[in-house]
């Protein structure tokens, strides 16, 4: 199979059904620029924290230790059982 413009090996790692992921959870999170009701938005953390779960695991079968990294911490920001309270007023957005 030929390598994708960005470079990327196409394999096991970076397959279709992921592929599919990223879009979905892309889609998702422009979605969530509407004004949605809450409940939406704690199904989004879901869809998120599972993606990247996903993407963990695919990433230490490929040994790619930078991305367990990224994916690592994006389920950790958007796991649906702890909530992170970011302090809007610090960044001035109150």
């Amino acid at each position: 199979m030929a390598a994708p413009a960005c470079g990327m090996i196409w394999d096991g790692y970076h397959s279709i059904p992921m592929a599919i992921a990223v879009v979905l959870s892309t889609i998702f999170v422009m979605l969530g620029l509407a004004k949605l009701p809450y409940s939406f938005f704690m199904l989004l953390r879901v869809i998120l924290c599972i993606n990247a779960a996903i993407g963990v695991k695919r990433a230490r079968e490929a040994r790619d230790n930078n991305w367990v990294w990224v994916y690592g911490i994006l389920a950790v920001l958007y796991n649906p059982f702890y909530r992170f309270i970011w302090e809007t007023k610090a960044l001035g957005l109150s």
